[in-house]
């Protein structure tokens, strides 16, 4: 096992911490639940999401740990959590493909991989700051039925 697989084994617990952490802060608006409860939480949703196909399993560990009258809310903060996450590795890629040329002079055109990536990048954080602001509405939504 090389360092860098070492360092990555390592540090899982440290992203696992903070996802919860995100989840805790997220949920804690409006419910009230402690951290030990939403670490378990983010605990099942991974190990859900490793049976099913492209993580889908993540949401449903998360919300199943929520009160049955609070479900859609809390599905409703797991799409912000995925959102927010999203957001921050498109821009952390785009920052990263302006620095691309510079650490890697093989790729020339870097005006061309900025254009290239910018605007999608911007379509996502107009899509997402729109969300972010819609999220202060969501502990007025109730669920439609019992069933969520």
């Amino acid at each position: 096992m090389c360092s860098s697989d070492l360092l990555a084994f390592c540090m899982m617990p440290v992203n696992w911490l903070l996802e919860t952490l995100k989840w805790y802060l997220l949920l804690n608006r409006d419910h009230s639940i402690r951290f030990k409860k939403c670490l378990t939480a983010v605990l099942a949703g991974l190990a859900l999401s490793m049976n099913t196909p492209n993580r889908i399993g993540e949401f449903f560990g998360r919300i199943v740990y929520l009160e049955k009258g609070r479900r859609f809310s809390g599905a409703n903060y797991a799409i912000i959590s995925g959102l927010s996450q999203l957001l921050i590795t498109l821009i952390a890629g785009w920052i990263s493909m302006y620095y691309l040329p510079l650490t890697f002079p093989f790729v020339s055109d870097q005006k061309n991989l900025t254009y290239l990536f910018f605007s999608p990048l911007s379509r996502w954080i107009l899509f997402t700051i729109i969300i972010l602001r819609s999220e202060e509405h969501t502990s007025e939504l109730q669920s439609p039925c019992n069933l969520v």
